[in-house]
């Protein structure tokens, strides 16, 4: 089995001997050279087929487990004549986990093991964000394109106990991710292009990033990154009608993560029932006119409030800014949209937001972790 993080942290911890290297049934891929200015790369690390010229002072620079075990004391010195100093190949165990290993370590053989040719996904999922966790080393652009791409980086960054670089790189990487913009958003056929934009918001639904917020809360929780836990708060915090139906198994064991979200679920229910009290004011109203008085009811009391939030936009478009600029001004609070990522140009009440609140708060001193801590 690979190692934990913590595990390999601890002072006692040995990378597995009972692993066979994985070897590539077609060896054809050119090196990625990564360059220093006066530095030659001494390192050669082969991932799942893909070979990466790097150096050795970068990768102990960025990463706990190099500075560990590049020099350990029982790493076997490379020759003189050697091209590199120090030369890594990746290995599977049964159950399909990776990790490096030194090449010239003697492996024994194992029939429970089996090499990355039997994981022919690993090469298209695995090589990319290795390589992505290396630009972040050696500070250069690359931008995380889905999902699977952020959970993989970040695993990989944890295996590597090398979480604070990739935490003080991603921010850009996030910027103008496809994942963010309103492309990744729509479900459109050929015969949408001739419906009106009242029926745009139909053709919309919550993004993989939105759906799989709950997962990637934990990675973002993982990585201490606050642009990124805020993104996921919000998302998981919006869903008020089936918050505990998806978000208590998977945060029950995080006790620190389940009372910032149900903070924060709280905050948003106090909001709705702030804005709520003042549109029954108004409705209770005696000198409401009738017809304002049914636009109302049509436009927001055919849903629960928690659910309501396309209801407070067209109340927006009714209500007198000079007689209810206190409801209108509650209203706009409770519609704010605090996404930093997001690029979809939708808001609370809109398209895939119809039914979602995108106001919640949350500071970055109410973040789950300890922010003076340098190195997890």
């Amino acid at each position: 089995m690979v190692a934990s993080p913590a595990a390999r942290r601890g002072s006692g911890w040995e990378p597995p001997k009972k692993r066979r290297r994985s070897k590539s049934p077609k060896d054809t891929r050119e090196p990625i050279v990564f360059r220093s200015p006066g530095l030659k790369p001494d390192v050669r690390l082969t991932v799942v087929g893909q070979v990466f010229h790097v150096h050795s002072i970068i990768l102990k620079l960025h990463s706990n487990f190099f500075r560990k075990f590049l020099d350990s004391a029982d790493k076997v010195a490379a020759p003189a004549s050697a091209s590199f100093q120090y030369d890594y190949v990746s290995v599977f165990d049964a159950d399909g986990a990776w990790g490096l290993e030194p090449a010239a370590a003697k492996a024994t053989s194992s029939s429970s093991e089996k090499s990355f040719a039997e994981y022919p996904e690993a090469q298209a999922k695995e090589i990319e964000p290795f390589r992505k966790l290396l630009c972040s080393m050696y500070t250069r652009p690359y931008m995380i394109n889905d999902v699977v791409e952020l959970l993989t980086i970040v695993r990989i960054a944890d295996y590597y106990c090398a979480l604070p670089n990739l935490s003080g790189t991603i921010s850009t990487a996030l910027l103008g991710s496809p994942m963010f913009k309103r492309e990744s958003y729509a479900r459109e056929s050929d015969s949408d292009e001739s419906e009106s934009e009242e029926s745009e918001p139909e053709n919309f639904a919550p993004s993989e990033f939105v759906q799989r917020a709950g997962q990637i809360i934990i990675a973002a929780k993982k990585l201490r990154h606050p642009i990124l836990f805020r993104e996921c708060f919000i998302h998981i915090v919006s869903s008020l009608h089936d918050f505990y139906s998806f978000s208590l198994p998977a945060f029950r064991d995080d006790k620190d993560l389940w009372l910032v979200l149900i903070e924060g679920i709280s905050s948003l229910r106090r909001k709705i029932l702030r804005t709520h009290h003042l549109i029954l004011m108004i409705c209770l109203d005696r000198h409401l006119e009738e017809d304002l008085r049914l636009d109302m009811r049509n436009a927001y009391f055919q849903n629960h409030p928690e659910y309501c939030s396309m209801g407070y936009r067209q109340l927006l478009a009714i209500l007198d800014k000079e007689k209810h600029f206190k409801a209108i001004r509650s209203i706009e609070e409770l519609l704010q949209n605090n996404l930093a990522l997001d690029r979809t140009s939708f808001g609370a009440g809109e398209g895939p937001y119809t039914n979602r609140y995108l106001c919640a708060e949350l500071e970055d001193e109410d973040m789950p972790w300890d922010a003076a801590e340098s190195d997890w």
